[in-house]
């Protein structure tokens, strides 16, 4: 329902000791019509108020910000005719300003907004720790142990595992992060020891997680994972490592109160497949 309007807390035209103040009704603007998340908005309310025709100035200035549910969201505002918003998501907002006159006289103007949601938004909504299951489609929806931390450029480190003793190996582009430590004079093969594991480094550059648009309020980028790091052994100068760009990112949503996040991740070469790893995650 569209809100554009006024509320009087006292009427109009209200005798004032000896004489009557008038007050016009307020009108609230801003400066951006179509806003996407994370956008800063500058709000400005347009008042006026008289008393036999000498304009009063206004005692205060209360801004509040309201979601679909009437719930007062944000109220941290200068007691000013202008102040800035900036939403860190998409949605159905209220702004409502209440303007104070002749010590105790108000009026409130009100006008809604709605705010597109903003890939910004989803990759700042990401940053944090969190941990859940990754299940693989072609294999029966056999499930493993992710844990996985996102900073807010897109930079991720994490650890795939199976969720119990002899359980289902992990799969996919967070379990693929290894250091292997190569020595070129023993056997190399799966029960030889060589090559040794260790934890992936974290300054690996092209690990990211990048949301780039949004669609119906889902998120869609492209991962880029770390294929391996290598090195052998006693020569630290050998050192390489290799990215891969495979997996695209599609319907990544957040439960309403951003503690569940879930999405899926799809080969980039394959056509056929709607996804081929799903992820379910919760905020640590």
């Amino acid at each position: 329902m569209k809100k554009i309007g006024f509320i009087l807390v006292l009427l109009v035209g209200v005798a004032s000791c000896d004489s009557e103040i008038n007050i016009t009704p307020p009108t609230i603007l801003f400066d951006n019509e179509t806003p996407e998340a994370y956008d800063t908005l500058s709000l400005r309310v347009v008042e006026y108020a008289d008393i036999d025709g000498s304009q009063i100035t206004p005692d205060y200035y209360k801004w509040s910000i309201l979601d679909k549910n009437d719930i007062i969201i944000s109220s941290d505002f200068d007691d000013s005719p202008t102040v800035e918003w900036t939403p860190n998501r998409g949605g159905y907002y209220i702004i409502q300003v209440t303007v104070g006159y002749d010590g105790n006289k108000s009026i409130t103007a009100v006008r809604d907004i709605t705010v597109t949601e903003s890939a910004r938004s989803f990759q700042k909504r990401l940053t944090g720790t969190w941990t859940g299951t990754g299940e693989q489609k072609r294999f029966d929806g056999k499930k493993w142990k992710v844990d996985l931390t996102f900073e807010s450029n897109g930079y991720y480190s994490g650890l795939s595992s199976p969720i119990e003793s002899g359980g289902y190996s992990p799969q996919g582009p967070f379990y693929n992060e290894y250091y292997l430590i190569i020595d070129p004079d023993r056997p190399q093969g799966p029960d030889t020891g060589n090559p040794i594991g260790q934890q992936a480094s974290e300054e690996v550059p092209c690990r990211e997680f990048l949301i780039d648009k949004i669609i119906d309020n889902k998120g869609y980028g492209s991962s880029l994972s770390i294929s391996f790091e290598t090195e052998l052994l006693g020569d630290p100068d050998s050192y390489t490592y290799s990215c891969l760009d495979y997996y695209d990112i599609k319907e990544l949503v957040f439960s309403d109160d951003d503690t569940v996040v879930s999405f899926l991740l799809t080969d980039n070469n394959d056509s056929v497949d709607e996804w081929i790893l799903k992820y379910t995650l919760t905020r640590n």
